[in-house]
């Protein structure tokens, strides 16, 4: 049980190589089926967004699972994941999402049910499902935990998405900023890296160009002192760069 703590202590610092040695240790020792799929999902976490080369963890944690719901539910928010990521199939997404909720939901499982949820409205937003604000505030009112709420893959981030895509730019600014608060306060490197690339993107919104490149330049800095992937961190430099700086950096980016 301590050394997976630690390991995914290790996932919140951005210490992904030790995260994913600490896990390997485990796997070759336990037999106990949460331990293990425990495991298995630090493996999966410390992947980044290179999940595509990670197809053949889910087998293998999936056979440990067995029936459980608790022990499913994560696998199937990992599998929405992998479709969003590697499948680009927002549809599929959203089905593995909700299926996730479900079984998180069985299992009192609030953490996992939240950022299923979060992640079922999401894949809702991009597919225009009218569902998506509704299942939004049900993400929003399963747990009153900030560790779950400010989790960059939580409800509190997706709602100043949410402002961007209708145009409330200061609504989106304000939440980005308490979040933001939340997570440095917290020292979740992954959820502060993801709350850089956010403002970022706020602030061309705002023409605020110069701050939009130092915050970009903040968050590839970030992703360059962690084991992070540096793929939105690039994202925010080459919109920042195309906004308010030079193309060719841009494109560079």
């Amino acid at each position: 049980g301590l050394r997976l703590t630690s390991a995914e202590d290790a996932l919140a610092a951005g210490e992904y190589a030790l995260a994913r040695g600490i896990a390997e240790e485990v796997l070759a020792h336990a037999s106990i089926p949460a331990e293990r799929v425990r495991a298995w999902i630090v493996l999966l976490d410390s992947g980044g967004q290179a999940l595509a080369e990670l197809d053949d963890v889910f087998p293998r944690a999936f056979a440990d699972a067995l029936d459980d719901p608790a022990l499913l539910a994560p696998l199937h928010y990992r599998l929405a994941w992998r479709a969003w990521l590697v499948k680009g199939s927002a549809v599929r997404a959203r089905d593995e999402a909700a299926t996730a909720a479900r079984l998180a939901a069985e299992a009192g499982d609030r953490r996992t049910e939240v950022l299923a949820l979060t992640k079922q409205a999401l894949a809702e937003f991009h597919t225009g499902r009218l569902e998506a604000e509704r299942t939004l505030e049900r993400a929003l009112a399963v747990s009153p935990d900030p560790a779950i709420r400010f989790d960059h893959n939580g409800p509190v981030y997706l709602r100043h998405r949410n402002h961007l895509l209708h145009d409330r730019v200061e609504e989106a600014r304000a939440e980005l900023r308490s979040l933001t608060y939340a997570v440095r306060q917290r020292g979740a490197v992954e959820s502060l890296f993801m709350c850089l690339y956010g403002s970022s993107q706020v602030e061309i919104f705002r023409g605020r160009c110069d701050r939009a490149l130092d915050l970009a330049e903040q968050c590839l800095r970030l992703a360059e002192d962690s084991e992070l992937s540096r793929g939105p961190a690039w994202c925010a430099v080459a919109f920042a760069e195309a906004a308010g700086g030079s193309l060719d950096r841009a494109l560079t980016a």
